[in-house]
């Protein structure tokens, strides 16, 4: 139980984000850092602010179209060179940063969905995670940036579904963060990273 906040903490800094009609927040899925940007998901909307809180730009791509995604599953921003990664409905849609704005590059799709998208350490390659569902044959996937397995972690724990509909109660048990420049993996039905 945290009681003191500089229990955790040296120091804590404000930063008040520009409130525009394009920068309106009604809640916060997720946030990343960079050492000049602020980034803010929504479910279908990632806004940009620099570290002053002064509004830039959003990505906002909702559809169907090859350009677009229905809803913003997990995403990542490539701290090197400014490249954003949105997964969507079992693809991976790249957008460039540029100072104006998100810029459409390209798009890879998958036969089943992952659950989670991370740059690795190198920022040259993704790392994708997939929930323990028991019908995945890996848990972790690192791809290139063309979409070419590089390497792979096998599910340990794959069952057979017998009847009935099934449903994960793992399935945000496959969590992977960066910490001190490193990826950390924490397993299923494990107490270690």
């Amino acid at each position: 139980e945290i009681t003191n906040i500089y229990d955790i903490a040296s120091a804590i800094k404000y930063i008040p984000l520009q409130t525009t009609d394009n920068s309106l927040i009604r809640y916060i899925y997720d946030i990343r850092t960079t050492d000049d940007r602020l980034y803010i998901s929504m479910l279908r909307q990632i806004l940009c602010f620099d570290r002053m809180g002064n509004y830039l730009y959003k990505l906002e791509m909702q559809g169907r179209g090859p350009e677009e995604y229905t809803a913003i599953y997990d995403w990542d921003i490539s701290l090197e060179n400014k490249l954003l990664v949105i997964l969507a409905s079992k693809k991976i849609l790249f957008y460039n940063e540029t100072p104006n704005g998100f810029v459409y590059l390209k798009a890879l799709n998958f036969k089943s969905q992952p659950s989670k998208i991370r740059f690795s350490e190198s920022q040259n390659s993704i790392l994708l995670s997939y929930s323990v569902s028991g019908f995945e044959t890996f848990r972790n996937v690192l791809i290139d940036l063309d979409g070419d397995t590089i390497i792979s972690r096998h599910n340990y724990y794959e069952y057979t579904k017998f009847g009935g509909n099934g449903f994960s109660a793992f399935t945000y048990d496959n969590i992977n963060f960066r910490c001190n420049g490193k990826l950390c993996f924490k397993e299923l039905f494990s107490d270690t990273i």
